[in-house]
């Protein structure tokens, strides 16, 4: 008796980063690693409830004007909660450091 072989084929997608886009402007690259002039910011809060898990964001940046934008954004949408935290900075200090901008 012969014995015959059991064959599947599998399929396997995999993604990789071909560029990043800026969330403010829309300017794209094709660099796979974050340019040297771009940032990478992330938001949160530790507020109570679930949606402080959901308001962990992170943002690419392309230029320092992208990136006053986008921290005014997240003190709008994080800033007064408890725990806010903008990059690597408190809500609190966020808050007053934007006011020099103004």
């Amino acid at each position: 008796m012969e014995l015959r072989e059991r064959r599947k084929e599998i399929v396997k997608n995999t993604f990789v980063s071909v560029g990043y886009e800026c969330d403010i402007c829309g300017v794209t690259t094709d660099i796979v690693s974050l340019p040297d002039t771009w940032h990478e910011l992330t938001h949160s809060h530790n507020g109570w409830g679930n949606d402080s898990c959901d308001s962990v964001e992170t943002f690419h940046l392309c230029s320092p004007k992208c990136y006053i934008e986008q921290v005014k954004s997240s003190v709008k949408e994080v800033g007064n909660h408890q725990g806010a935290e903008i990059g690597e900075f408190t809500g609190e200090f966020i808050i007053e450091l934007l006011k020099f901008f103004k």
